[in-house]
């Protein structure tokens, strides 16, 4: 360790010594989100995937963010339908075991973490129609993210020069599905605001899966002559139902896909939510040659939900979340090199006050569980690029990440029923990237990164053993490599080809108990080891002819893994398919209209550590056109989707070790959205 970290810090030495005699010039405005890229010709070694604001509009209208998501390679989303369990996210195998929301990805909005510092997110209050653009950071990122083991996904809500607009659209589709937004922006002089107010109703294709959500999200931005730049960022969300139909066996699947599960009904599961998060935002450029970058927010989340069994069946907590952290970044060129060095620092604060009580078929019975939990994070960073010959990008980085876990039982104060640990950890980063020629790029990247249980996990003890946590499960550790070529031609024609290999000891594995089907528990698997293919390609021809093709290859594996007395050695990891692969076709132009045709592939996976349920693979066609209408001096949008117009019979999210074999919730049938959109641009 000692021999690795030398080589990190004389690479940063190297740079700090040349800064010392560069001249003060800033020639570019960079992203601190990005800092391993010294110049927007010029590529950096992280595996970075942009969706940009064409490409998210032929989903804007959906439900769920996770049809965009297909065209990510090395990325597997899952669930669509079941709106109490939130998007399920994965890249590179990493985040399979969440039972809902994300874990061992980092989500951030606008740059700023929505993951709290242990771990866990949900993007239920996230929706297309105020996204502009996503980052997906698909490489191992703790040293940049700290607290995760797989990716970062970084959702961009903020647009330069929005100008004076207002869009107001209505969607429905099958199963009673309907999506009302309303979005405006204006700008005068140096203050400008963004606006959006959305209203969703779900019915569903099974029984017991309605939901009903609103959302705000409102930009504030002040712009000042010297380069200043102040932005309050506030988010809404109001969930006030959520119904969960539970995950079914395979033979009450055959008899009727639209079931629910019976205790789930009789238990009355599901979950409503009340959330709000303001954000301040300071950015300066300070003597022609450096930038700060700061932000400070506050998040407050009222969750209730119930589960499918009695004792401890129903869950209320209120969560604090404070976090602040901000960057000092310098960008120079001297002679034949160019460099970009940050220091960085983020302070995260999160309490939850969590009960459970005993469910009497929906009503609210004793309490069985009361804690006060919290988990502080404090971390400090420092990231190198430079820029040989503008041609050879060495970037190098380190972070220091200090987590401070405590839950405290309320109903036993006894001495030795509290849980309080610290995890200290160092992060480091190595990357290379060499520019062949202004198309072809080459990169090779190291990396380090660790990933602690997060307060749910360690909440939730399924050992018969007078604790009250799970105090057995341990962080993981994975130290990861990539190597990558892209070709890219501006906006002609773009492909990327990389290949990763990560190992992880340590790592979390979700399972349920019979006691308390429902309820997720969570145990470490011995060793993993984790290698795949991602290939990326896009063609545009004139702005007419659209082409995109993605295809992962995935191999995944539990290195060393004992259950009991059963050697899973080898064993393929659940929820993570050998295949992927999608396909896009747009045409546009056409009558002022967009014609888009996407094929879908997901291969089989396994749903056990077993290895024992294959759940097959599947393809999904899907066809949309949309057109712009002129009527009565108005533009409007006609935009029509036909969703699995082939009706394939697959589902649309499994449960990871499932006790019962109840693994399955089923796909919504074949449906069409239609939407109409007023659009008004000043």
């Amino acid at each position: 360790m000692k021999k690795y970290l030398s080589v990190f810090l004389k690479v940063i030495f190297i740079s700090i010594s040349q800064a010392d005699r560069a001249p003060d010039t800033l020639y570019y405005v960079f992203d601190s989100v990005d800092v391993y890229s010294t110049s927007q010709k010029h590529s950096s070694p992280l595996s970075l995937h942009v969706i940009k604001s064409d490409d998210l509009a032929v989903d804007k209208n959906k439900q769920t963010i996770n049809k965009s998501l297909y065209f990510v390679p090395g990325l597997t989303v899952m669930n669509d339908n079941n709106f109490a369990q939130d998007a399920r996210i994965s890249i590179r195998g990493v985040g399979t075991r969440s039972s809902f929301g994300v874990r061992g990805i980092k989500i951030l909005v606008d740059g700023v973490p929505e993951s709290t510092p242990d771990g866990q997110a949900q993007i239920d209050n996230l929706d297309l129609s105020f996204i502009k653009s996503m980052q997906i950071f698909q490489g191992a990122n703790s040293p940049l993210f700290g607290n995760a083991s797989g990716g970062a996904i970084n959702f961009i809500t903020f647009k330069n020069n929005e100008g004076d607009n207002l869009e107001i659209t209505s969607s429905y589709s099958g199963n009673k599905t309907t999506k009302h937004t309303l979005s405006t922006s204006k700008s005068y002089k140096n203050l400008s605001y963004q606006l959006n107010f959305i209203s969703k109703n779900h019915t569903g294709y099974r029984n017991h899966s309605e939901m009903e959500s609103h959302n705000l999200n409102a930009i504030f931005s002040l712009k000042r002559k010297n380069g200043e730049l102040f932005q309050l960022l506030f988010n809404y969300m109001n969930s006030p139902i959520a119904n969960d139909p539970g995950s079914l066996t395979i033979d009450q699947v055959n008899e009727d896909r639209t079931l629910a599960r019976e205790k789930n009904i009789l238990y009355e599961a599901g979950e409503d939510i009340l959330q709000q998060k303001t954000t301040l935002k300071y950015k300066k450029i300070i003597n022609q040659g450096f930038l700060i970058d700061n932000y400070i927010f506050y998040l407050s989340r009222s969750f209730n939900n119930k589960l499918s069994f009695e004792v401890g069946g129903q869950v209320h907590f209120d969560r604090n979340y404070f976090g602040l952290g901000g960057s000092l970044l310098k960008q120079k060129k001297y002679n034949n090199l160019d460099y970009k060095i940050s220091f960085n620092y983020q302070v995260l604060a999160q309490q939850d006050l969590r009960k459970k009580y005993n469910n009497l078929e929906g009503s609210r019975g004793d309490i069985t569980y009361d804690s006060e939990e919290s988990f502080n994070s404090y971390s400090l960073s420092l990231h190198n690029s430079m820029l040989f010959i503008q041609r050879l990008n060495l970037t190098s980085g380190i972070r220091l990440d200090r987590n401070v876990i405590n839950l405290q039982n309320n109903l036993n104060t006894s001495s030795g029923t509290d849980y309080n640990v610290v995890y200290d950890n160092i992060s480091p980063f190595l990357g290379i990237a060499y520019d062949y020629s202004k198309y072809l790029n080459l990169h090779l990247a190291f990396s380090r990164n660790f990933e602690t249980p997060t307060l749910y996990e360690i909440g939730n003890n399924p050992y018969d053993n007078n604790e009250n946590f799970n105090s057995n499960l341990k962080p993981v550790i994975s130290p990861s490599a990539e190597i990558g070529w892209k070709i890219k031609n501006k906006d002609f024609y773009n492909l990327n080809l990389t290949f990763y290999h990560s190992t992880s000891t340590n790592e979390l594995i979700p399972f349920e108990i019979e006691s308390e089907p429902g309820r997720t528990y969570y145990r470490n698997a011995g060793s993993t080891r984790k290698s795949g293919l991602e290939f990326y390609s896009m063609i545009n021809i004139q702005d007419v002819y659209i082409l995109k093709a993605t295809y992962t290859l995935a191999d995944h594996i539990y290195e060393t893994y004992h259950l009991g007395e059963i050697n899973l050695d080898n064993n393929k990891i659940p929820l993570s398919p050998k295949n992927q692969s999608a396909f896009e076709l747009q045409f546009s132009s056409i009558f002022n209209s967009n014609l888009v045709f996407r094929l879908i592939s997901v291969g089989d996976f396994f749903a056990d550590d077993l290895n024992n349920t294959i759940i097959k693979g599947y393809t999904i066609l899907d066809l949309g056109v949309s057109k712009k209408l002129n009527l009565f001096q108005n533009n409007f949008e006609l935009q029509l989707y036909f969703e699995n117009v082939l009706n394939e019979l697959y589902f649309s999210n499994i449960r990871m070790n499932a006790y019962g074999g109840r693994f399955y919730e089923p796909s919504d049938k074949p449906s069409i959205l239609i939407s109409l959109s007023y659009l008004y641009k000043k």
